[in-house]
C-alpha cells in the first residue's frame, strides 16, 4: 500500500452471509478463498443462475456477487432477485463482477438494479473496497414500474443544474418553474 493511501477499514465480516454466483470454477475458488481471508464464514457458491436463485431464496444472503458473460446470464439472475415474487430480499446489495465492461453493458447492469460493478481481473483489495462501500454508504432503493434497485444518485452535494424530476426542488429549495408534462395512463415520470 502506498504511504499516501488511507488504510482500509477493518470490519468483522464473520456473520455476513454471501452468495457467489460464478460460472468459472477457478474464479469461484478464488472468490471463496478471498472472502474467507476477509473473515467470512457463511459463503455459498453456485455455478448457474438457476442454482444461484434457489440458494438465494433458501439462505437469504446479505450480499450477492454475480458473474455476467457468455453462458451465464447474470442480468437475468439480477432481475429475478429484484422482481420475482419468490425473492426473499429484493433490495439485497449485488456486486456484478465481469470481464465484459463495455459501456453499454455497464448501463444494462445499472438499469437492471446492480448495486456495485467490478471489472475483472479483480484484486482482493477491490472486492473488499466494494464490500466496505456497501457497508459504509447504504443506498436507498427505488421501486417503479420499470426499475427496482439502488438510487443511482450517489453525490449528495449541491446541484446547480435544472431539476428535471417531478416534484423536485432546485438546489436553493425554491419550487422549480417548469411547465408540467402531460402524462397518459402508464407513463413513468421522467428521470
Amino acid at each position: 500500500m502506498n504511504k499516501d493511501e488511507d488504510p482500509l477499514p477493518s470490519y468483522d465480516l464473520s456473520k455476513l452471509v454471501i452468495l457467489v454466483a460464478e460460472k468459472h470454477p477457478a474464479m469461484r475458488s478464488i472468490m471463496k478463498e478471498v472472502l474467507r481471508k476477509f473473515g467470512m464464514r457463511n459463503i455459498y457458491v453456485e455455478s448457474t443462475p438457476e442454482a444461484a436463485f434457489q440458494t438465494f431464496c433458501s439462505v437469504n444472503p446479505d450480499i450477492v456477487t454475480i458473474d455476467w458473460g457468455p453462458e451465464f446470464d447474470g442480468v437475468s439472475l439480477l432481475n429475478k432477485i429484484r422482481q420475482d415474487q419468490a425473492s426473499p430480499n429484493q433490495v439485497v446489495p449485488v456486486i456484478m463482477i465481469t470481464a465484459y465492461t463495455e459501456k453499454s453493458r455497464v448501463y444494462v447492469a445499472r438499469d437492471a438494479g446492480i448495486t456495485e460493478f467490478l471489472a475483472q481481473p479483480v484484486s482482493a483489495k477491490a472486492v473488499y473496497e466494494h464490500i466496505c462501500k456497501i457497508i459504509e454508504t447504504p443506498r436507498e432503493f427505488i421501486r417503479t414500474k420499470t426499475y427496482t434497485g439502488p438510487d443511482r444518485r450517489r453525490h449528495k452535494g449541491k446541484y446547480d443544474g435544472e431539476e428535471r424530476r417531478k416534484g423536485g426542488q432546485t438546489s436553493d429549495e425554491k419550487p422549480r418553474q417548469q411547465k408540467p408534462k402531460e402524462e397518459t395512463e402508464g407513463d413513468e415520470p421522467s428521470p
